[in-house]
């Protein structure tokens, strides 16, 4: 594989795709919805805050909220993860909520067609004449994580503009930091869901059938998979554990942890899953005629 030319797959991937009416539409939407979301999120803290005599800076801070230990804990996987959750800014764990939560749809609805539109339409023979197939594959990968990592940073940029212009007291850099830092766990989720929906579309010929397959496949691997791991489990709970590895939802937990040695593994993990799936269907691509 040359570098040089999957650098300039990436660039024209990317370049392309910014100016796509569909990849532009949906940035905006995730960009509104953000921002949105996190207009309606600290309008509820600051009623909240001004229900509570003496609550004091709620919307940085949601120490002694016991309800709010339960749900972090049924997202970390442990009280004690939990605990260590609920000293961060508000702010930072509502963004972490919303792009984990999103991040998978949104790289799904860009990206299904980056191969399978050039497969279809015969354009990907012109790009053979310069590069290889892989050099080929690989630099629309790196491209549409690119464009991924611009929708997450659009993301977080926006949620922090909000904090800045509706906080009532707090420090801004902790704020900050961890929305950033909870981009970067998205953005590694998010790449795992990115291998999938590559997959899909070097599965098909046709932007529409890519799209079907990558929708199917996303509700299977977020849905259809969790029941299907439950399930063994009951009866092969050493089998069920080693099956759900490969799913990304089943490292989803681990992103909520404050501690890196749980964190870092979870992460890697993500990205190794992701570039397996892609690889998946580059076996497939490989075989197929331009």
């Amino acid at each position: 594989m040359r570098l040089l030319a999957t650098v300039e797959v990436a660039r024209f991937d990317l370049r392309t795709s910014l100016r796509s009416r569909r990849a532009i539409g949906l940035l905006l939407l995730y960009l509104v919805s953000a921002l949105g979301g996190t207009v309606v999120f600290l309008k509820l803290l600051q009623e909240a805050q001004r229900a509570v005599p003496g609550a004091g800076a709620l919307v940085t801070s949601l120490k002694g909220s016991e309800q709010l230990v339960r749900l972090l804990a049924g997202l970390t996987g442990s009280r004690e993860s939990a605990l260590a959750l609920i000293d961060l800014p508000a702010i930072s764990l509502f963004y972490g909520w919303f792009a984990l939560s999103f991040v998978p749809l949104l790289v799904t609805l860009t990206s299904y067609d980056c191969i399978a539109g050039h497969v279809g339409d015969g354009s990907i023979r012109f790009s053979l004449q310069r590069c290889s197939r892989l050099d080929w594959a690989v630099g629309k990968l790196v491209g549409q994580a690119l464009l991924l990592a611009a929708g997450v940073a659009t993301g977080a940029l926006a949620t922090f503009f909000v904090y800045l212009v509706m906080r009532s007291g707090g420090p801004l850099g902790g704020a900050a930091l961890w929305i950033a830092r909870f981009a970067g766990r998205a953005l590694c989720y998010g790449f795992a869901y990115l291998g999938l929906t590559l997959l899909a579309s070097q599965l098909t010929r046709t932007p529409n059938g890519a799209r079907t397959v990558a929708l199917l496949l996303l509700a299977l691997v977020a849905l259809g998979a969790r029941g299907g791991v439950y399930l063994l489990g009951r009866h092969l709970p050493d089998v069920a554990g080693l099956v759900k590895t490969i799913f990304p939802w089943a490292h989803g937990s681990a992103l909520w942890r404050v501690e890196a040695a749980e964190r870092i593994p979870a992460m890697l993990a993500l990205l190794v899953i992701g570039a397996a799936y892609f690889a998946l269907g580059y076996l497939v691509l490989r075989r197929r005629d331009a």
